[in-house]
């Protein structure tokens, strides 16, 4: 399977039902908060 790499804001009600989803449905992923300066 390949690797999800989810860039997303704390703020983006999209980003937390994308993020949601793939939780329910038990797919691993990689979260990179955009307001982050390390990414």
């Amino acid at each position: 399977m390949k690797k999800i790499i989810m860039y997303s804001s704390p703020s983006c009600p999209h980003c937390h039902t994308a993020k949601d989803f793939l939780k329910k449905e038990g797919i691993p992923f990689i979260d990179k908060n955009v307001q982050n300066p390390e990414i």
